[in-house]
């Protein structure tokens, strides 16, 4: 299955999965231990629209990137996009629904929020597709948004893993300027702020490496008295 052969490729305490029913939206997390027991899940919601995350989680929330875990790679949800078309080849690709697409492009290394962002502007992919958080429908699944229902597809799973460097080059972000953490009237090095916080996981990636941390980032950041760019 290829959500678990991804799944199984990269570190992580949890992975989720999506259901979209009657009663709304549901996450539901797997430990690596318990990914036996995804196919059963899936064909107990059959009638759910089912969709998963590609990266893990440090807690069982999707609901905030503060808990997400990094991860090598690129991902989009193409919709009209057809990815036989595409410069860069993903390396796995399947079709949602007929005419719908979507995408994984693995990587040799973390690519940076601005990176996301850029790459799926530049193939006109879905626009909120390079957030991370972001759910894409399960392979081999019906969409119930049609009346028939159609059933997707895998297209490929077997496919490059590509340089970030060179995907990087490739697709470049505009120019800036990051500034490493700082926190004024402290003497602490990034490191010791940020274990003394207990902050982990995605944003304390982010803020190591200077990177973009704005909106609900922020917020959080400055919550437990951080000071971000």
């Amino acid at each position: 299955m290829l959500i678990i052969k991804v799944w199984s490729a990269q570190p992580g305490d949890y992975f989720c999965l999506s259901t979209k029913g009657k009663k709304g939206w549901r996450d539901t997390f797997f430990t690596p231990d318990e990914f036996g027991d995804i196919e059963e899940f899936l064909e107990d919601h059959e009638e759910d629209e089912l969709y998963w995350c590609p990266h893990s989680f440090t807690r069982q929330s999707r609901r905030s990137e503060y808990y997400a875990r990094p991860s090598n790679m690129l991902w989009a949800d193409l919709d009209a996009v057809d990815p036989t078309t595409l410069d860069l080849r993903p390396s796995m690709a399947w079709q949602t629904s007929p005419g719908r697409f979507a995408a994984i492009w693995l990587l040799d290394g973390e690519p940076r929020r601005s990176l996301r962002r850029a790459f799926n502007q530049a193939i006109e992919a879905d626009g909120g597709g390079w957030c991370i958080t972001k759910v894409l429908r399960i392979p081999g699944t019906r969409n119930w948004k049609y009346a028939n229902a159609p059933r997707g597809k895998v297209l490929w799973e077997h496919g490059p893993t590509y340089s970030l460097d060179a995907v990087a080059r490739q697709y470049p972000v505009p120019n800036s300027a990051p500034q490493p953490l700082h926190r004024k009237g402290s003497s602490l090095e990034a490191r010791a702020i940020l274990d003394k916080y207990g902050v982990r996981g995605w944003l304390r990636q982010e803020l190591l490496r200077g990177g973009e941390v704005g909106g609900e980032r922020r917020h959080r950041a400055l919550a437990i008295g951080l000071r971000t760019p």
